[in-house]
């Protein structure tokens, strides 16, 4: 996991809240964001690998598909 959190930042990748942030035009916290950059974490990672709506299982109810 180290590899891709070391890729994510090298490449300047938005994390999420970064990219939540934008969506929603919150410019208080894009400013904060403007002051210190936050960097990707193997925590943040993780938790994205294991989040089965990130990993394309559609969980309806008690029905899980594979995408």
């Amino acid at each position: 996991m180290y590899k891709i959190v070391e890729a994510l930042n090298l490449e300047g990748i938005e994390t999420p809240g970064v990219y939540i942030a934008t969506r929603e035009n919150n410019e208080n916290q894009l400013a904060k964001y403007r002051e210190k950059k936050p960097l990707w974490s193997n925590v943040a990672v993780g938790r994205i690998l294991e989040n089965e709506q990130y990993t394309g299982t559609m969980v309806y109810a008690d029905l899980k598909v594979k995408m």
